[in-house]
């Protein structure tokens, strides 16, 4: 019976360990503020995927099925990168503002990938092509952060 508490110990202890080593960081503003560049980037990226897959359905050049699954992934790289981002502890006041800023975008763009999922998933052709003006302007706004603080 000790055998397995003390293994239970000893996993339950790498487990934290590898818990906190993968928290991002970062200790001053000037990676903070890459960081917040890169998930703009990122962000901005699977509203173009998506944007991709409203036009090809536009023309009908893709099935429900594909516009299921993309939008999707999509959603999914867009929450993942900006989960990522909001999880890191900003080093200063001036990184607070800037994470304030970038929050909002986020949120902005993360409406736009979970309606246009919902929409392809129920397959709903006309839904999916008018989600196209919320992720236009979503990646335009993330464009413009990234441009302003690079």
């Amino acid at each position: 019976m000790r055998r397995v508490s003390r293994a239970a110990g000893v996993l339950a202890t790498a487990a934290v360990t590898l818990l906190v080593g993968c928290v991002p960081t970062a200790r001053t503003a000037g990676p903070y503020s890459a960081k917040a560049v890169r998930t703009a980037e990122a962000v901005h990226s699977a509203l173009a995927s998506d944007l991709l897959v409203v036009r090809s359905l536009r023309r009908h050049h893709t099935t429900a099925a594909y516009v299921s699954v993309a939008t999707s992934a999509a959603e999914d790289d867009g929450s993942a990168a900006a989960s990522t981002f909001l999880a890191i502890q900003p080093p200063d006041d001036q990184s607070e503002q800037l994470r304030d800023e970038l929050s909002d975008l986020l949120d902005a763009a993360e409406s736009a990938l979970g309606d246009t999922r919902i929409a392809g998933r129920r397959g709903d052709r006309g839904a999916v092509l008018a989600s196209v003006d919320a992720l236009t302007k979503a990646a335009a706004d993330l464009d413009h952060f990234a441009q302003a603080h690079s």
